[in-house]
């Protein structure tokens, strides 16, 4: 079920730097804040004037570093990861009877990219998640409250496993 809440406020800014400190290496940085408020109370939902918005997190940031040599050659090797991090949130307004309220943790998450540029070719291997981390997306607590199921866990979604992969491309 989606429900609008009515007015609210969101505040906040973002941040992102990149740094060359040569041709070959990149380092790139990315910072957000949001203060997400109701700005009405909404009894319907449960939500207060000043309460947090469901779903969306305080912070979020992501750091990566690359590297790429320079194509002297045929042969152009390319390095690279990335750190992202996910405040915590809550998916429903504290005093909602139709949806309990559940905490979805913080996480971050490592990926790792290396490749190479043969002629035409771009081709990389990567790693997705490569601690496997099992950072919780979203939750949907209806059937936690309500007749018959009552007290079930609150579904929720679990982001991608660690994932290896190859990709590729051709210049022509």
């Amino acid at each position: 079920m989606v429900a609008n809440a009515g007015k609210a406020r969101v505040y906040g800014s973002e941040l992102t730097l990149t740094a060359r400190p040569s041709r070959e290496v990149t380092f790139t940085g990315a910072f957000a804040y949001a203060n997400a408020l109701l700005a009405e109370d909404n009894p319907d939902l449960g939500g207060r004037d000043g309460d947090r918005l469901p779903d969306v997190p305080a912070f979020t940031a992501a750091i990566s570093g690359d590297y790429a040599a320079a194509p002297s050659s045929e042969f152009a090797p390319t390095f690279g990861t990335t750190l992202r991090f996910v405040s915590d949130r809550s998916v429903s307004f504290d005093n909602s009877a139709s949806f309990p309220q559940y905490q979805l943790p913080a996480y971050a998450t490592v990926d790792l990219r290396a490749g190479a540029n043969i002629g035409p070719v771009d081709a990389q291997l990567y790693v997705r998640n490569l601690f496997d981390v099992r950072g919780q997306l979203s939750a949907y607590t209806l059937l936690s409250a309500n007749g018959l199921t009552s007290g079930l866990p609150a579904q929720v979604s679990i982001m991608q496993p660690r994932t290896i992969g190859l990709s590729g491309s051709v210049k022509f």
